[in-house]
C-alpha cells in the first residue's frame, strides 16, 4: 500500500510540473501582428502576397508549435487547423523570436501554410495549445 502512495504522490508531481511547464511556455506565445487583404506589402514563399499571421514567442526557450492549433473562427472547433510537425525546425519559433503563418489555403504546400485566409473586412485568430487551450486571441 505504501508503495502504490508513493508511486501516486510521484505521479502527481510529475503532472503537476508538467503541467506547470506547459502552461509557462504556451503563457509566452502572442499573436503579435497580422495581415490580411496583402496586395504587394510582404511576399509569400510561392512568389504570391498571402494574408500572414506572426507568432511572437516572449518566453527564453524555443518552443515547437507543431500539434498547436490556428483558426480564423473562435466559436467553431472544427475551423481549428493543426500546425504539422512533419518539419520540426520550420515551426519552431526561437526564444525572444517570430515566425510567419501564412492563411492562403495552401497547406498542402508547406507547414508554414494554414488552410484559412483572413478577411479585408474584419477577422478572429486564435492560437490554441496541443490540449486545445486558448493561448491568445485577436478580432
Amino acid at each position: 500500500m505504501k508503495k502504490n502512495f508513493t508511486l501516486f504522490i510521484k505521479l502527481t508531481l510529475l503532472i503537476a510540473v508538467v503541467f506547470a511547464f506547459s502552461q509557462r511556455v504556451s503563457s509566452q506565445l502572442y499573436i503579435n501582428e497580422f495581415m490580411a487583404s496583402n496586395d504587394a506589402a510582404l511576399p509569400g514563399p510561392d512568389g504570391g502576397f498571402p494574408d500572414w499571421i506572426e507568432i511572437y514567442n516572449a518566453g527564453d526557450a524555443p518552443v515547437m508549435l507543431g500539434g498547436y492549433f490556428m483558426a480564423d473562427d473562435l466559436n467553431d472547433p472544427t475551423a481549428m487547423y493543426e500546425i504539422l510537425s512533419t518539419f520540426p525546425d520550420s515551426v519552431t519559433v526561437a526564444a525572444g523570436g517570430f515566425i510567419l503563418f501564412y492563411a492562403n489555403k495552401k497547406e498542402d504546400i508547406s507547414v508554414l501554410n494554414l488552410n484559412f485566409k483572413l478577411s479585408g473586412g474584419g477577422e478572429q485568430i486564435g492560437l490554441w495549445a496541443p490540449d486545445q487551450s486558448i493561448i491568445d486571441t485577436l478580432t
